[in-house]
């Protein structure tokens, strides 16, 4: 049967976003605690994400900062999964936004090693697939998590990035504490792309 006179599921998407304003952070990070709520469907992270692309366009970074501040509380006290994150790490293109919440995704180390090979590989997978808009806060993110295992998968992130990205990465990561392991990986790189050190 056809619905005559009803608006197309990407209309109302937009209609109902626009509608949410001048509460747009309080509703994006309501759909986000739910695309990571425990036992939710996948497909609502990508709906989330789609949802997050409109919601870059009508805030600025501070805002989306803030959010995310609250969001990942949310993830602390136990009211939604790291998966609420993954929207913020693939969507943002502000390079802290998005490092700030990989991070989140990434969490703290230790943890168990099958956690770790997997989210570490997922999020390599998303740089290498250029399915994020900074692929370099993404990079750092795993970086400052990575310990010697972790660095022959980074291998091939190095690979995929272009200069103007992996200075990025050499920028934020100049004044993080990195183990011996990670410096060491990240100063062979910066000497392949003939980058002057940060501290020179």
């Amino acid at each position: 049967m056809t619905q005559q006179n009803s608006p197309s599921s990407a209309t109302r998407l937009d209609r109902e976003f626009v509608d949410l304003s001048p509460d747009t952070c309080d509703a994006m990070a309501a759909r986000l605690r739910a695309a990571g709520r425990r036992g939710a469907a996948p497909a609502l992270v990508g709906e989330a994400l789609a949802d997050y692309w409109r919601f870059v366009a009508v805030t600025d970074v501070a805002g989306r900062a803030r959010m995310l501040r609250a969001l990942r509380d949310d993830v602390a006290a136990g009211h939604a999964t790291v998966r609420a994150c993954v929207p913020v790490a693939l969507g943002d293109p502000a390079f802290q936004v998005a490092r700030e919440a990989t991070l989140t995704y990434v969490g703290s180390w230790p943890t168990s090693v099958d956690r770790r090979t997997h989210v570490f590989d997922e999020v390599v997978d998303w740089i290498v697939r250029g399915l994020a808009l900074d692929r370099a806060a993404l990079c750092c993110a795993l970086l400052e998590r990575a310990d010697a295992a972790c660095l022959e998968r980074l291998a091939r992130v190095r690979a995929r990035l272009d200069e103007r990205e992996a200075r990025a990465v050499f920028a934020a990561l100049a004044d993080r504490a990195l183990s011996a392991d990670v410096a060491t990986f990240v100063e062979e790189w910066r000497s392949a792309t003939r980058a002057p050190s940060v501290a020179a």
